[in-house]
């Protein structure tokens, strides 16, 4: 069954005389893990930015879920998408406990829901116990799995992750991938994540779509 499909999609940023994004189409089925590869400025990261909602100006249709969230008629705001967003610098808020972090997207639950479902992702990423740290206390692996279980807390339709690798030592990086790519098949989340390194992408996903 395919869960997301992005149809002809065009962008181009002000004042930009060509489309960074021009005719983009892919489909992916429910439980996918897919990786965008290329080099820097092929557009890569400018198509999570479109699916998450943060380009407006684009043409062309994107279905997550079943449902329509870009068409002629149509625009879904961020918020509204249900799509889990891990940044290359993972984008924890630096004043806030673990525990503050992760639960900041649990909308519409109730206290002992949200300290539950805190428990089972501190669990899946297997770092139970650190909930009353602040991120500069953590590794750098320890955070990437930190803005992971935020990201997958609020149990989202499509997980996007911008390079996710990048910011890790060359020794880390093989057992960050594993261990990544088995708590995202865990919970049978559909999956982007962008990269411009072969290995980052042969050891994550399930397929991988080459970017000029």
């Amino acid at each position: 069954m395919m869960h997301v499909k992005l149809e002809d999609l065009k962008f181009k940023y002000d004042g930009a005389q060509s489309y960074t994004i021009d005719g983009f189409s892919l489909e992916i089925e429910e439980g996918e893990i897919i990786a965008l590869l290329g080099d820097s400025g092929c557009g890569k990261s400018t198509i999570l930015r479109i699916l998450s909602g943060l380009e407006d100006r684009v043409s062309g249709r994107i279905e997550i879920g079943g449902r329509a969230v870009l068409s002629e008629s149509v625009f879904v705001e961020p918020e509204h998408r249900n799509v889990g967003l891990v940044f290359q610098d993972y984008g924890l808020f630096p004043h806030m406990t673990v525990e503050q972090n992760i639960v900041y997207g649990l909308k519409g639950m109730s206290k002992a829901e949200k300290k539950e479902r805190l428990c089972e992702v501190l669990k899946l990423v297997k770092l139970e116990g650190v909930e009353k740290r602040y991120p500069h206390e953590l590794s750098g692996g320890q955070q990437q799995r930190i803005a992971l279980a935020r990201a997958i807390a609020p149990k989202p339709k499509l997980l996007l992750m911008d390079e996710p690798f990048s910011n890790l030592d060359a020794g880390l990086k093989k057992k960050i991938r594993e261990e990544l790519r088995d708590i995202i098949k865990s919970e049978g989340i559909t999956s982007i994540i962008v990269t411009h390194d072969l290995e980052d992408a042969e050891g994550t996903s399930d397929r991988i779509v080459s970017m000029n």
